[in-house]
């Protein structure tokens, strides 16, 4: 063992190996050193236990070279959760014709903000405009990167310093623990609370206003919804109210969509809702279907004013975001969306083609398995009263912890859920080219 630990090499003599003057060239010295020396320290653990009783320069450094290789940290999952706009998994995927879409602008030049008819600078907003005017009837769109900074936006620059009416039942917390008053705060807006939590009236909204009021705001539930003895007031009716006192009324709608799903508690349809407000803030990654973006839709005039706003240049959106919402919405005209879009695709699928598919995945595997019947989540803080109809597969196996940690770590990460002691599959998101590498997946599994 002692002539062993003798012959490892020293930090000088590993240093001058070619192999590892290449890495020099592409690495920082000190973070070579440091990684030198962590793997001769595991060497010298490793003889010491009697691990190995060799020692190999040549493995030594191609081991070396693997340890040091960088790793994706980020990389495809299969979701079979059952949860459609799942945060933790990006939300909404993007289909490829939006990514080939994507790629021709991202490896080379655009007119993102040159316009070409003028031969001088453009606007970067101005290039989606028009879909967005064609598709809801908007005078007029700004794009920021997430709906928090739309909300954050429209209340700083329409009440900065001055107060904004929200029902005390809408004060929602979103993941993170992201607080509409928190971000009221951060925008220097004063919040009036007005009603109770479960029920608000025109009347309280009226009693509110005074000479420091700058805007009346509605907030959509996402991710809660109030029950039983409730009132609430209609943007509709908020309207003559905001116009008697010459107010904006703004409605921050989280998941706004643009065609009509089927579902009973379907969000306001935003063609409608335009006529109604000043101004309406959605997430690009939701319920539309597209990339991650707040998009604020309504009046030209007050959208000029957040363009000049200062925060706009903190939380604009860069070429990438753009050319993935501009590919999204001309699925949205040109085609079929429910086809095209891979969120309302699979929000859409009947129950007759995901028991087809549960079936098949039940056949191809050899686990023994039950299919159930069950519900699938819209999720996303989009619609939390829906619950989609959506079969489950119940794998019999014992060790539930240990298949559920062998699906989450296989080559492409299978993520599941355990319910009552099984892991359970929810297929409604599963692509049929995913489906094999599930059924791999399974039939690998060689419990403890």
């Amino acid at each position: 063992m002692n002539q062993l630990l003798r012959s490892l090499p020293k930090m000088d003599f590993l240093l001058e190996q070619p192999e590892i003057k290449d890495c020099l060239i592409h690495f920082r010295r000190e973070f070579i050193v440091e990684e030198l020396r962590a793997q001769l320290a595991e060497t010298r653990q490793a003889i010491r236990e009697e691990r190995i009783n060799t020692f190999s320069l040549a493995d030594f450094l191609a081991a070396f070279m693997e340890r040091i290789r960088p790793d994706s940290k980020l990389t495809p999952v299969i979701n079979a959760t059952g949860v459609v706009i799942h945060t933790n998994l990006g939300r909404s995927p993007l289909s490829p014709r939006v990514m080939a879409h994507v790629s021709a602008l991202a490896t080379g030049y655009s007119n993102l903000e040159y316009d070409l008819a003028a031969g001088g600078r453009g606007e970067r907003y101005d290039h989606l405009a028009d879909y967005f005017r064609r598709l809801c009837g908007c005078e007029d769109v700004h794009i920021v990167n997430n709906n928090a900074s739309a909300v954050m936006l429209v209340l700083h620059t329409l009440a900065k310093d001055r107060e904004v009416i929200v029902s005390r039942g809408e004060l929602v917390e979103i993941g993170g623990s992201f607080r509409i008053p928190d971000i009221m705060g951060i925008s220097r807006a004063k919040l009036v609370e007005v009603g109770t939590t479960n029920r608000t009236h025109l009347s309280d909204y009226e009693r509110a206003i005074g000479d420091n009021t700058a805007l009346i705001m509605k907030v959509h539930q996402s991710n809660y919804y109030i029950e039983g003895f409730t009132a609430e007031v209609a943007s509709s009716d908020l309207r003559a109210v905001a116009d008697k006192h010459q107010l904006p009324l703004y409605e921050d709608l989280g998941s706004g969509y643009l065609v009509d799903l089927g579902f009973k508690s379907q969000l306001s349809d935003l063609r409608q809702l335009l006529q109604t407000v000043d101004l309406v803030s959605i997430s690009g990654d939701k319920l539309l279907g597209g990339p991650q973006a707040g998009i604020i839709l309504g009046k030209a005039e007050l959208i000029k004013r957040l363009k000049k706003d200062q925060l706009t240049r903190a939380l604009r959106v860069d070429k990438l975001t753009l050319s993935a919402l501009e590919a999204t919405l001309i699925d949205y005209i040109e085609r079929d969306p429910l086809v095209e879009i891979p969120t309302l695709r699979f929000l859409s699928r009947t129950e007759a083609d995901l028991y087809a598919q549960a079936r098949r995945l039940q056949q191809a595997i050899s686990i023994p398995s039950r299919i159930e019947s069950g519900e699938a989540l819209v999720g996303g803080g989009s619609l939390p009263k829906e619950k989609l109809r959506s079969p489950k597969l119940i794998l019999e196996a014992n060790d539930a912890l240990g298949l559920e940690y062998h699906l989450r770590h296989y080559r492409t990460p299978i993520i599941t859920t355990i319910r009552d002691d099984r892991v359970v599959i929810d297929v409604r998101c599963i692509r049929d080219d995913e489906l094999p590498i599930v059924i791999e997946a399974l039939n690998d599994w060689r419990p403890a």
